[in-house]
């Protein structure tokens, strides 16, 4: 009897164990992080160091070909809300460096318009973002891709981008610069470390969020 007491408080605590692990591994697995966190299971992620970011919030990867993959920050994509679509631009159409390129609009219908990072012709868009928009959420960096594109005058266009630590510099910049504005609610909800919860921008009064979509999310 003693012996099968014992068995029962060791199935016991490996259980519990087993179940403690199990819940920490699915709270890492919701909270963003500026290069891992929303990428789906099994892709991989790039360094934030394969990036040209624009301080619109919007970056290049550019491959061995001269395609260039274009998307938005996770930052971006999470202060606007929880998606409900992707306005997507035309197939075929040119834009130039700094331009309106596309919107995403939230479930409560605040629009954050994006630009183009790079000058250039846009030569596919991601239409999985039309079935499914909060995949730009879960994968900004990867299956979240907006558009693929070739640039005019590449080199040039790169030379006004942030990349590598200056990149990360601005990146953590945003992150920190935006915390003091926040709304208690907003903070107090924070991971340890300044780590957001998924779209915490639905979190914001709306006067507070338009006023930092201006500050740091420039359209014009």
């Amino acid at each position: 009897m003693v012996v099968l007491i014992v068995l029962l408080t060791i199935a016991a605590f490996l259980l519990l164990d087993w179940y403690l692990v199990r819940r920490r591994n699915r709270a890492h697995a919701v909270s963003p992080d500026s290069r891992t966190a929303y990428a789906d299971a099994g892709a991989p992620v790039p360094s934030v160091a394969d990036l040209f970011f624009h301080p619109g919030h919007t970056w290049v990867r550019v491959a061995p070909d001269g395609l260039l993959s274009i998307g938005v920050s996770d930052f971006a994509a999470h202060f606007a809300g929880k998606l409900a679509d992707v306005e997507l631009p035309r197939e075929g159409t040119s834009l130039g460096q700094g331009e309106p390129a596309w919107t995403l609009v939230s479930k409560g219908r605040r629009r954050l318009p994006q630009v183009m990072p790079v000058e250039g012709k846009v030569l596919e868009v991601n239409r999985a973002l039309l079935r499914d928009p909060q995949m730009l959420q879960r994968s900004p960096y990867v299956n979240g891709w907006v558009l693929k594109a070739r640039a005019r005058r590449l080199g040039e266009s790169l030379r006004n981008l942030l990349h590598g630590s200056a990149a990360e510099t601005w990146l953590d910049g945003s992150k920190s610069g935006i915390t003091s504005r926040l709304s208690p609610a907003l903070g107090a909800l924070a991971q340890d470390g300044g780590e957001w919860v998924a779209a915490f921008g639905d979190l914001l009064p709306d006067e507070e969020w338009e006023m930092l979509r201006k500050e740091h999310f420039p359209t014009d």
